[in-house]
């Protein structure tokens, strides 16, 4: 019984990331993908901005 236990974590593991991996595979739809644009602009304009200096 034990055995079976240690091949069912590596079993479902495959299969977790089998789902994972399907699940960011697939397609964006349209308002995901002007979400991500948005975002990215967010993140460049917020790297555009200096270091706060530790004086």
């Amino acid at each position: 019984m034990g055995v079976l236990l240690w091949l069912l974590v590596p079993i479902a593991a495959t299969a977790a990331a089998g789902l994972w991996v399907s699940r960011r595979g697939r397609i964006a739809t349209p308002e995901e993908h002007e979400r991500g644009i948005s975002e990215m602009d967010r993140f460049r304009e917020a790297m555009r901005k200096p270091f706060p200096r530790n004086e």
